[in-house]
């Protein structure tokens, strides 16, 4: 069964579904986990049995380790004056 994506109510949240985070996931798996994260923020993984070891090698984000974290909105320094 496919990787299914389906949006939570508001403006954040995704639910993933036909997926086993115990195993390598195939790139395309992790390209759409990415592209859920990036537009909804958050996403959730229901029914995942990972072990200690599993969990703390972080499976999944070993996979999308080329994802980086957006950095904080810029600065009031660097913000045009409104003066």
């Amino acid at each position: 069964m496919a990787l299914a994506v389906k949006n939570l109510n508001g403006a954040l949240g995704a639910e993933i579904a036909n997926i086993d985070l115990s195993k390598p996931l195939p790139r395309a798996d992790v390209d759409a986990i990415e592209a859920a994260w990036r537009e909804r923020l958050v996403v959730v993984f229901h029914g995942q049995a990972l072990s200690d070891p599993q969990f703390s090698a972080g499976i999944l984000v070993s996979s999308i380790h080329r994802v980086q974290i957006p950095t904080a909105s810029p600065s009031i320094e660097n913000t045009p004056s409104s003066t």
